[in-house]
């Protein structure tokens, strides 16, 4: 009973907003209109690995653009990295069902120190921590930046 009244306060003066475009929200992360308008990207990629190279797929919950983008940025650039459980959970709901079928890991893109140290923080771990806790698989860092690219 506790926690349902402290739960009830607590969004009563701090109400809910969705990740994407910050309207108040009822419940949940994000809001019905951000969800109409979101589209899932799925690609299949020839990727160079050591001698030879490999078909690998690559998925995203959604196009990078619009309110998504916004959102990502303040994320990434505001100090915003709080909201890493959210997008984690917005992934995990719009992944395919065999997204992680033979997976043994899951990885991030590593930030270059500098970044690294005006951010204090890599938003990509972030969030493949939170998915990790979801999805229950390893998370790894076995990707190594070799060098400095400009910030997207």
């Amino acid at each position: 009973m506790k926690n349902k009244v402290t739960d009830f306060l607590l969004r009563l003066i701090f109400p809910e907003r969705c990740i994407v475009c910050r309207r108040f929200i009822p419940q949940g992360y994000i809001c019905d209109h951000c969800k109409g308008e979101d589209t899932a990207v799925s690609v299949n990629l020839n990727i160079a690995m050591g001698k030879g190279s490999r078909l690998v797929k690559v998925w995203a919950p959604h196009r990078y653009s619009g309110n998504y983008r916004q959102n990502i940025h303040r994320f990434k650039f505001d100090g915003a990295y709080h909201k890493a459980e959210a997008i984690a959970k917005l992934i995990a709901d719009r992944m395919p069902e065999d997204a992680f079928d033979g997976a043994d890991f899951i990885t991030f893109v590593p930030l270059n120190k500098e970044t690294y140290r005006q951010r204090g923080y890599n938003q990509a771990e972030l969030i493949a921590r939170e998915l990790s806790k979801i999805k229950g698989t390893e998370v790894r860092d076995v990707i190594f930046k070799v060098r400095q690219n400009k910030p997207q």
